[in-house]
């Protein structure tokens, strides 16, 4: 629970699973009592449906009563390699599109992505391994593309087509429940790639000059619709986490030693062992009168909070 709300909304349920907001209303209003986020962690490892069914079951089983369940924004997208000779920052010369804005993104001087329009309906294309490094540490995405290494694309990038929509542009194309929807994907992802964004060569000329490049032909006809699970992503995501905690808690562990070396005046070189860095962090703890290093009871208490943080729906 976080300690403060959002955009209107008193309570905010935020996991790795879900990211749910409440609003202080017992019946609808103008804007929904609940907004649901399903992570993308969860949509790639348990499946669409499944993700959706899950939440709504968890949300009836509290006691709520869900007279109609509809989607405000849906993201679709496509990962497809591409020869890095194409990856430039004048491709958005080559984009024609029903929305005015077209921006280039720059990690320094290198071209990292591409989002036009920002209204009801807006595209990205970037380039979804140097994302992975430089923000989200999806490194799980890897078992989605097949568990390959990142070093087998050399000369080739991998970027992702993605495609926001918020209510208001699904209104306008499908007029259904959020189970229905799911079923006009591939409906919406044509207009999506056919009518509203396509890359074509000759920027310039008479549309009736003008072809889709090849890789976008790709893009049109490759969409697969409702993706089927990836379990073995908790398995990476998971390992990811521990990775991460490990490489935190050695930075804070050795530092703990280092002021203890100095304040006892021990020589530079002095010999430093791993079990003796864990020694000093358990006299240093009962030292200041830290009972969460000697009592279990505390202890369960506080491991029992921190699950809740890491929690994934198996």
């Amino acid at each position: 629970m976080r300690s403060h709300g959002i955009h209107g909304y008193s309570w905010l349920l935020d996991g790795k699973d879900y990211f749910i907001k409440f609003f202080n209303l017992m019946e609808p209003g103008k804007r929904p009592n609940i907004m649901v986020e399903i992570r993308s962690e969860t949509l790639h490892s348990n499946g669409l449906i499944h993700s959706t069914e899950y939440i709504l079951d968890v949300l009836e089983g509290l006691g709520i009563e869900l007279k109609s369940v509809k989607p405000s924004r849906i993201d679709l997208f496509m990962d497809i390699r591409l020869d890095e000779r194409l990856w430039l920052s004048s491709l958005k010369n080559y984009a024609v599109t029903r929305a005015n804005l077209k921006s280039t993104w720059n990690y320094g001087s290198k071209f990292t992505g591409l989002s036009i329009g920002k209204g009801n309906i807006c595209a990205r294309l970037y380039d979804k391994i140097n994302e992975i490094v430089l923000h989200s540490n999806k490194t799980w995405m890897l078992s989605v593309w097949g568990d390959t290494s990142q070093y087998l694309f050399e000369g080739v990038k991998i970027i992702r087509v993605e495609f926001q929509h918020r209510r208001e542009a699904l209104k306008a194309l499908i007029d259904c429940d959020v189970f229905n929807t799911f079923e006009y994907l591939d409906r919406i992802w044509a207009y999506d790639t056919q009518e509203w964004l396509k890359f074509q060569n000759n920027p310039g000329e008479h549309h009736t000059k003008r072809n889709n490049l090849p890789w976008w032909n790709i893009v049109q006809n490759g969409f697969k619709g409702i993706q089927s699970p990836t379990p073995f992503i908790r398995k990476r995501a998971y390992r990811q986490d521990k990775k991460q905690l490990c490489a935190q808690a050695y930075g804070l562990l050795t530092s703990l030693h280092a002021i203890t070396l100095e304040e006892q005046d021990k020589n530079i070189n002095h010999g430093v062992s791993f079990d003796g860095i864990i020694s000093t962090f358990v006299h240093e703890s009962r030292l200041l009168n830290n009972k969460r290093v000697s009592e279990p009871e505390i202890i369960t208490q506080d491991v029992s909070k921190k699950r809740a943080r890491y929690h994934r729906i198996k």
